[in-house]
């Protein structure tokens, strides 16, 4: 469950992360005006804000562009209402350590191929929900805040997370439930 639906708020989801899968995640996001944050790392800000907003290129040609979502160097703060983990493996050790600040309760959500990683953050993390996000889709960085889908844009929540799954229906990604997290593997 995302937070903000917990304290009845809007919360705003913070994407770490902004590779081919966080680019096009924040993308549909963006376009379908969810409330949305990227985190940009101090030597990211200037690239992402020329940028000036997020652009997808689609399997079929066209282009979706969406506004840039607000930038942040915080990974949460007072209004937010998940987390969603867009990194690669290997920059999950280097997150723990701020994620173990997390207020208890807050959501986080990964894209990490496999249980591996959903194992170490619930092992990590006691006190933060922790969903698997399996992303279906296959996408390939451009540039600062571009990528390129040569797929259709499908992802499976996991283990029920209706809040998750409700915040990603209307946005234009194939958004499917699994029963539990090893399902998609």
């Amino acid at each position: 469950m995302l937070r903000a639906e917990l304290e009845g708020d809007s919360g705003m989801l913070t994407i770490i992360g902004a590779g081919a899968v966080g680019v096009t995640l924040a993308t549909y996001l963006s376009a379908a005006a969810r409330p949305l944050r990227l985190y940009a790392r101090p030597k990211d800000v200037a690239g992402f804000q020329a940028a000036g907003q997020l652009k997808l290129h689609r399997p079929r040609g066209g282009l979706l562009t969406a506004p840039l979502p607000a930038l942040t160097q915080q990974l949460f703060d007072a209004d937010s209402s998940g987390l969603v983990i867009a990194t690669k493996f290997s920059a999950l050790e280097g997150l723990l350590p701020a994620l173990r600040e997390a207020p208890a309760g807050l959501p986080v959500i990964t894209t990490l191929n496999g249980v591996q990683a959903l194992a170490l953050l619930r092992r990590e993390l006691p006190a933060l929900p922790v969903t698997a996000l399996t992303i279906m889709f296959n996408a390939q960085l451009d540039g600062p805040l571009q990528a390129r889908l040569t797929t259709k844009p499908a992802v499976i929540v996991s283990g029920g997370n209706t809040a998750l799954y409700d915040t990603l229906q209307g946005t234009g990604l194939a958004v499917r439930r699994s029963a539990g997290d090893t399902a998609p593997w």
